[in-house]
């Protein structure tokens, strides 16, 4: 399976390039922003789903994990293929994507061709709970990254909902993720 590849540029089309990586040249599609600021014979290096069909494998590189993770959270609703999920994300920033789904704004979907009424509404239902859980584990409003407290905590028994009320105060100058849960141990405990 291809994750990774980093190589030069040798040709481009509609929608996809073909990155020359040690001799081997790989089709790789991709979206508007990665093909328009890619430039010929120059270093590229994109994250990839190597996607398998019945009768066809295919290649979906992009510049930023993060926006590999979306475009593999989209292939996760039903009736959503690679070059739906593709279209999407070439229609807007990952974070605008985001931020549709949260609001529940279907616009920046329905816009895309082959996406409709339900379709967007499907994809807002199915992937607002994830991005939020996504959010509250990794943000904790302070800017730390709180996932190892939240699933320690959560080992331990705790609910998620009086997790999240106490993880939201954890002070930013614990030194380690041992102190951190400690602290939030004790005030669990309240």
């Amino acid at each position: 399976m291809i994750s990774y590849l980093n190589g030069q540029i040798v040709d481009r089309g509609e929608n996809w390039l073909i990155l020359s990586t040690n001799g081997v040249g790989y089709k790789v599609f991709v979206t508007a922003d990665t093909l328009f600021s890619a430039k010929p014979d120059q270093p590229l290096s994109l994250f990839c789903h190597h996607h398998f069909s019945q009768d066809a494998q295919s290649l979906y590189g992009f510049s930023a994990k993060h926006h590999l993770e979306l475009f593999e959270m989209l292939l996760t609703i039903s009736g959503v293929g690679p070059k739906s999920a593709l279209s999407i994300l070439s229609r807007a920033k990952p974070e605008e994507i985001e931020q549709a789904i949260l609001r529940g704004d279907a616009t920046i979907f329905t816009a895309v061709s082959g996406v409709g009424k339900k379709k967007a509404d499907l994809i807002i239902l199915e992937l607002r709970p994830k991005l939020v859980g996504k959010r509250s584990t990794v943000d904790s409003g302070s800017g730390l990254d709180t996932r190892k407290v939240v699933s320690a905590l959560e080992g331990l028994g705790y609910r998620r909902e009086e997790i999240m009320d106490v993880v939201k105060d954890l002070p930013a100058d614990l030194p380690s993720d041992s102190d951190r849960i400690k602290w939030a141990l004790r005030h669990l405990y309240r």
